[in-house]
C-alpha cells in the first residue's frame, strides 16, 4: 500500500504555472518532476477545498481547467463539519489566518483524515517551520497526529 499524500491547490496550480521567475520557474520544474515520480510510489488526495480553490481562485480559465483535470481521478476527501471545526480551531488559536479559512482547511483535511503528508508550495502559513511547533501543540491538545507539512522536493529521493 502507498502512503497516501494530501494535495493543496498550489501543487496543480504550480504544475502549470507560466510566470517568468526563476525560483517559480523551479518550483514548476520540481511540481512535474514530482508528479511524474508519484505514481506508484503515492496515493494522491485532495479535498472539496483543494477543488474549491482551483475553481474560484482566478486563475485564467484555460489553467482552471487543466488544473481540474490534473486532479480529476483522484480520490476526494469531503470537508464535512468535523474539518471546518478543526480549521476554526487552527484559526481560533493563532497557527492559520483568520482573514482565509482555506489553508486551516487543508490543515485540517489531512489532519482529519490521518494522511500523513500535507503536500503544499505555501511556505508562509503551511510550510512554514516557524509554524511547525505551534500545529504539533494544538494537535497534542486534542490527541491528534500532525501530517508533515512539505514541498514536493522533499518527496522526492535523489541519486547520490
Amino acid at each position: 500500500m502507498a502512503t497516501a499524500v494530501y494535495l493543496d491547490a498550489t501543487i496543480p496550480s504550480f504544475y502549470y504555472e507560466e510566470r517568468p521567475g526563476t525560483i517559480l520557474e523551479a518550483w514548476r520544474e520540481i511540481t512535474v518532476t514530482f508528479w511524474e515520480y508519484a505514481a506508484g510510489r503515492y496515493d494522491l488526495l485532495v479535498s472539496d477545498e483543494t477543488l474549491r480553490e482551483l475553481e474560484d481562485h482566478g486563475y485564467p480559465d484555460e489553467k482552471r481547467q487543466r488544473c481540474l483535470a490534473l486532479v480529476a481521478g483522484l480520490p476526494r476527501l469531503a470537508v464535512i463539519p468535523e474539518v471546518i471545526e478543526l480549521a476554526r480551531y487552527y484559526i481560533d488559536e493563532g497557527a492559520m489566518p483568520s482573514n482565509d479559512i482555506g489553508d486551516a482547511v487543508h490543515l485540517a483535511s489531512a489532519t482529519w483524515y490521518r494522511i500523513p503528508y500535507l503536500l503544499t508550495w505555501n511556505c508562509k502559513h503551511l510550510a512554514n517551520a516557524n509554524k511547525f511547533e505551534h500545529i504539533h501543540v494544538l494537535h497534542a491538545r486534542r490527541r491528534l497526529v500532525s501530517p508533515m507539512i512539505v514541498t514536493p522536493e522533499q518527496l522526492l529521493e535523489f541519486e547520490p
